[in-house]
């Protein structure tokens, strides 16, 4: 698989072909979907155990630029206030376990 990204990402660069928008958005609606279940799923065991607060954070982390590509217009300047999961900075979810692992 990795070798069939890396040949077509070379083909790409010499000759590039139109995205097709459609097809795009129905990718990034169905990964959105995925995300937005598996933030679901962890959000009631999140506090059970480090374990399950790290896979609930590393989730929402993925869900939340999943979520501002899909549903606002892309923007790299998009930033905290506009998540609309309210997720912790990686630096504040670090802290945080620390001090409830000691």
């Amino acid at each position: 698989m990795g070798v069939y990204v890396f040949v077509e990402g070379v083909r790409r660069l010499f000759e590039p072909v139109d995205v097709q928008p459609g097809g795009m958005a129905a990718f990034a609606a169905i990964g959105l979907v995925g995300n937005l279940v598996g933030v679901a799923l962890l959000y009631r065991a999140r506090d059970a155990s480090l374990n399950m607060r790290g896979a609930f954070l590393e989730v929402a982390t993925v869900a939340r630029p999943s979520t501002s590509s899909t549903v606002h217009e892309p923007s790299p300047s998009l930033g905290q206030s506009s998540c609309p999961l309210r997720c912790p900075s990686p630096d504040k979810a670090r802290q945080e376990a620390q001090t409830q692992a000691t």
